[in-house]
């Protein structure tokens, strides 16, 4: 064979090796599983990879039951179980982690890496899941509500616990003192979101913070509403955050909601009432508490889930240094029913101002008084309240929180439990507008605290919005105009499609029950709190879609009608 012909050849045959080789290879990576993509993590988001372990049986290994072969139990050996290089919150009393996902992913096969951390550094610590997991991959079709036992082991110890899937938010909470109360105490937050990429914010927050029971007669519940102020680790300078896609700020509230049964009240009302009054406000269109459901753990010790919320302030009425903000107390003077002495100090008849701060003094209050003094005295000089309404008082406003009141019976809400506010208050021509606060005893409810659910409904027909004597005045006196804009509004809103429609009402609580519902925070909740939840929300469903004709179709419709009437 000549020189020429045995290189051929030699070519050929490598040749030939190569195109064997690269089929076998393709065959190979078409018969062998592909290992889906995890969820993208920035640097700064990922864990220590030491610390991060792959599960042995996700990557076929061991199965659950071979754990732990012939290992030893060793209680208190799993400091943490971390989600994509993220601690979980973990429920210490019942052994319980708990992840949150986005429920846009639930039903869907998801990645997550699960890793465990162990007391001893210097160990590996693996995991295995009893059921559910795919094999080789830590690949999950997501499931609300789901659980998963979970085994965390080496060589020589292992110990058990529980992981729970939920696409509600997870706060855990440690704080410096056991035993919180009205004064401040220092903490540290984490927050899990599910819904990160949605919110625009991150999968895991954390801060410093100062914690504090907040509220009157709701801070005597045996579960207990919080305000919580983020802070830079000095615990002193303010760390300004936006939370679960809220307004980025360093002071939030932790409503507890234990006095509602649904837990929803407050939250559709304040959506509701922003939606409504869009537009209305001169500086602001969400003047409202914005709020966010979220489980909460303090101190290791499940508390059920919160409504997370931006208080109503300044700066979600988007007020200038000018502006004031007076907050109503109790039902002292807060129905504009009476007035007596003259206010000297940031509290008076009820009410608190909060803006201005530090030296309050009459001048600030000169304003508002007159408004108050001139409706409690409106049949001794019924031309000055006309004056001073006509001038002070929004049309609009006024209208809305009638409507407002009346279509849910905020009993609550009729003087007491909202905010007055102007943006700027030394303007002589000062417009005030209402905002409500705290609407948790609605849709039939009265005051309940540790009552039985039936004990606290009531017929839709009672009624006792007319204690609030401010808007029956300037409604009897057809102010701007009042009868007639409340009569089409009420006609517009609560007509077919309307934003106050019994349809549109129960489609948001639909969709609220179904989430709390899927997600287990109601059964959790239940189970934490049952004293004061309804074991039982479809009953409560149908309970509120009863309430709602009965006020719509019977009630309401008479009350408006007497307004419709020609002023005489």
């Amino acid at each position: 064979m000549d020189k020429k012909r045995l290189i051929l050849t030699g070519g050929l045959l490598v040749i030939a090796v190569i195109l064997f080789a690269a089929a076998a290879i393709g065959l190979w990576q078409y018969l062998t599983p592909k290992q889906p993509p995890l969820i993208p993590q920035s640097p700064a988001q990922q864990q220590d990879p030491a610390t991060v372990v792959r599960s042995e049986q996700i990557t076929g290994m061991f199965d659950y039951d071979e754990i732990p072969g012939e290992t030893t139990r060793k209680k208190g050996l799993i400091v943490s179980l971390t989600a994509n290089g993220y601690p979980l919150a973990y429920d210490k009393e019942n052994n319980i982690y708990y992840c949150s996902v986005s429920h846009k992913d639930v039903g869907s096969m998801v990645g997550i890496s699960f890793g465990a951390v162990g007391k001893d550094e210097t160990e590996v610590y693996s995991l295995a899941f009893e059921d559910d997991v795919m094999d080789r991959y830590s690949y999950f079709k997501l499931t609300n509500d789901k659980s998963y036992k979970v085994r965390v082991y080496t060589d020589a110890e292992y110990d058990e616990t529980t992981l729970v899937i939920t696409s509600m938010p997870f706060l855990s909470i440690t704080t410096e003192k056991a035993s919180l109360s009205k004064t401040e105490t220092n903490c540290t937050i984490a927050l899990q979101d599910g819904d990160w990429r949605e919110h625009g914010t991150a999968e895991y927050t954390t801060s410093h913070a100062t914690i504090r029971v907040r509220g009157a007669s709701s801070a005597g519940f045996p579960k207990r509403p919080y305000r919580l102020n983020l802070k830079k680790d000095d615990y002193v300078t303010q760390n300004k955050m936006s939370l679960l896609g809220l307004r980025n700020d360093d002071d939030w509230i932790l409503d507890a909601m234990y006095n509602d049964p649904t837990r929803m009240h407050n939250r559709i009302s304040a959506e509701i009432w922003n939606e409504m009054t869009a537009g209305h406000y001169p500086e602001s269109d969400t003047p409202a508490m914005s709020g966010c459901y979220v489980e909460v753990i303090i101190n290791g010790a499940y508390q059920g889930f919160y409504d997370l919320i931006e208080p109503v302030d300044s700066k979600q009425l988007n007020l200038s240094d000018e502006g004031t903000l007076i907050k109503t107390l109790s039902w002292d003077g807060t129905y504009f029913d009476k007035y007596k002495g003259t206010p000297e100090s940031d509290l008076w008849m009820g009410f608190e101002m909060k803006m201005p701060e530090g030296g309050i003094g009459f001048e600030d209050w000169a304003l508002f008084y007159d408004l108050l003094e001139a409706t409690a005295d409106y049949k001794k000089d019924t031309d000055h309240f006309v004056a001073v309404a006509s001038k002070h008082f929004d049309a609009e406003n006024l209208t809305d929180y009638w409507i407002f009141l009346n279509a849910f019976y905020l009993r609550d809400n009729r003087g007491k439990n909202l905010y007055w506010s102007t943006v700027n208050g030394n303007d002589p021509n000062a417009v005030f507008y209402i905002t409500p606060w705290d609407c948790d005893v609605a849709y039939g409810y009265r005051y309940g605290g540790n009552n039985p659910i039936n004990a606290q409904r009531i017929p839709y027909s009672e009624d006792h919005i007319k204690h609030f004597v401010l808007l029956e005045r300037y409604l009897e006196l057809d102010i701007h105009n009042s009868r007639e804009m409340l009569c089409k509004k009420w006609d517009t809103l609560t007509g077919p499609g309307g934003l106050l429609s019994i349809q549109n009402v129960l489609k948001r609580y639909e969709d609220y029950f179904d989430y709390l519902l899927d997600s287990g925070a109601w059964a959790r909740e239940t189970k934490r709190w049952n004293q004061s939840m309804n074991p039982d929300p479809y009953e409560e469903f149908v309970y509120l879609e009863d309430w709602l004709i009965g006020r719509y179709e019977e009630y309401m419709p008479e009350v408006v009608d007497a307004w419709r009437e020609p002023k005489e």
